[in-house]
């Protein structure tokens, strides 16, 4: 009620664009509520791409008459921006009221040009006017472009009204800003709600200078890229203390918010090791490494807390975390090694898992991992064997990759019995497929083969088809996720797969990246439909 009652005395001062001191001292914009002007190119916007499609539109506005809005009887692309120069550097906070249909391919609200990273976030889809913001807009050039970005096909809308920008000292303080807290929304027709992508080696990439390109051979930042086909989901690993210093807390910490801030949501995958856990693997991390299973269970709980809590400190909460990598025979061995049906330890070690996080935030979700996707003997063994000692978990992950764990109709029988029998979402979370034979760097790749399965040949039309038959029978086997395994580790010096040797080593994946050896997007590739 409070929030209300103030939402209702901004509105009154001008804080909208209307004509109130407040508005006038704070808002940057021109013609912010589509008022001036409203007609096919409104006053104080700039338009570019299919510009038919962007105009002032009288009727069930946020406040006033006229709101902003993109929509065509054909297929689309347009922006309607403003470029703002002579700023102060400084941070800034960009908002508006928003609506969309949820049909485009792209429909976001983003920030460029003001020397930084630029920032979208993506529009929810809602027949109801929502409030959504980027906050801490870094302008180091004393200019910056805000606007509103659409790609769609015959009849996709999507409406803007009330929109403010203003450096953070000088903004409204009367009004929240309330950033919408959402699920992930179905593509229509999909079926699966988490469209996911591991970019955990990026941001030792984007360091290194990298650059990506889309499928037009446009340059962007990776994460809009993959975010224009379809991801919504991002999946960031962390190991305790890798001697390279990449995907350890500090750093994950430091690039998460960069996820958030496109409204994308975020899983973290929780090694508790130095390096790689996984099915062959799964040592502690040195400075656990003489603990015994007491000790490690403590050692558990405060890292799992630790982490999940520090990422909330800086505005990126885990909307899922991992307890354990593939950790179909255990974990931190040995205490932890699942050996002869005997998964106490292991268990008595994820129950700490599971419980710091809940700790940390209650609606942040406990994925537990295996790397069975195709197997279900061995998938039911492990959840019946974990649920047999009282481990909860709220989302079942499986790796799939077809080259090692079978079939697709197996992945999609075992995907239907672990939905049924557990009565849990079922994620693949991970699987990819190469695109070529060949290497992106001078290391050698982890698959070769000219047709690595049946039906599907390492090309960017067969890597696309396999795609394309793994979601379809994610969805039809009841699953509601898959995430691409790095599919952003393209073959950039330095950014090897060894923590211990980071600069000495190479990729074994880029063959399998969704981005070729010139770095731009297959255009095959989508997560949507």
């Amino acid at each position: 009620m409070f929030w209300s009652a103030m939402l209702i005395v901004c509105m009154a001062l001008g804080n909208f664009g209307t004509n109130g001191a407040n508005a006038q001292t704070s808002n940057l914009l021109t013609n912010p509520g589509f008022e001036s002007g409203a007609s096919q190119s409104p006053s104080g916007w700039s338009e570019s791409g299919n510009t038919d499609a962007s105009k002032s539109d009288a009727g069930s506005a946020h406040s006033g008459t006229y709101k902003g809005t993109h929509w065509k009887t054909s297929s689309y692309t347009v922006y309607t921006y403003q470029t703002k120069t002579g700023l102060t550097n400084g941070a800034y906070t960009l908002r508006a009221w928003v609506k969309s249909g949820g049909s485009h391919t792209t429909a976001r609200m983003e920030a460029k040009n003001c020397g930084s990273a630029q920032q979208n976030y993506n529009l929810p889809t809602t027949n109801n006017w929502t409030q959504i913001s980027i906050s801490n807009i870094n302008v180091t050039n004393g200019q910056c472009t805000i606007g509103f970005y659409s790609v769609s096909g015959a009849n996709g809308w999507m409406n803007f009204d009330d929109v403010e920008f203003f450096m953070n000292s000088s903004g409204p303080t009367a009004t929240p800003v309330s950033t919408p807290t959402r699920t992930p929304t179905p593509v229509p027709g999909s079926g699966l709600e988490m469209r996911g992508a591991d970019v955990s080696s990026l941001q030792r990439a984007l360091d290194l200078g990298q650059v990506y390109y889309n499928a037009n051979g446009v340059q962007g930042h990776p994460l809009d890229i993959l975010q224009s086909v379809g991801v919504n989901y991002v999946r960031l690993r962390v190991w305790v203390n890798p001697v390279s210093g990449y995907n350890n807390k500090d750093k994950v910490v430091a690039f998460a918010p960069q996820v958030k801030s496109r409204g994308m949501k975020l899983l973290i995958d929780l090694h508790y090791s130095d390096s790689w856990a996984d099915p062959g693997k799964q040592w502690p991390p040195a400075a656990w490494s003489n603990h015994s299973l007491a000790q490690l269970k403590t050692d558990v709980y405060n890292y799992t807390f630790d982490v999940c809590n520090s990422l909330k400190a800086a505005g990126a909460t885990p909307d899922m975390i991992q307890v354990g990598n593939e950790i179909t025979p255990g974990l931190l061995w040995e205490n932890g090694r699942i050996s002869n049906n005997n998964f106490a330890n292991a268990a008595a070690l994820i129950k700490e898992g599971y419980n710091a996080v809940k700790a940390c935030n209650p609606s942040t979700q406990v994925m537990l991992h295996i790397d069975r996707g195709g197997d279900n003997a061995a998938s039911r063994w492990w959840f019946d064997g974990v649920r047999a000692q009282g481990v909860q978990w709220d989302v079942t992950g499986l790796s799939f990759y077809c080259y090692w764990h079978g079939t697709i109709s197996a992945m999609q029988s075992n995907v239907a019995d672990m939905k049924s029998r557990y009565g849990k979402p079922v994620v693949i979370v991970e699987t990819s497929y190469p695109f070529t034979t060949g290497s992106g760097d001078a290391f050698p790749n982890v698959i070769t083969a000219s047709t690595p399965c049946s039906g599907y040949p390492a090309s960017p039309t067969g890597q696309a088809n396999n795609f394309n038959a793994i979601k379809t029978a994610i969805k039809n086997g009841g699953g509601v996720g898959v995430f691409w395994w790095e599919p952003a580790w393209v073959g950039t010096a330095g950014n090897g797969w060894d923590p211990t040797n980071i600069n000495g080593t190479g990729s074994e994946w880029d063959n399998q990246a969704v981005f070729d050896f010139n770095f731009r997007l297959n255009p095959n590739i989508s997560w949507n439909p």
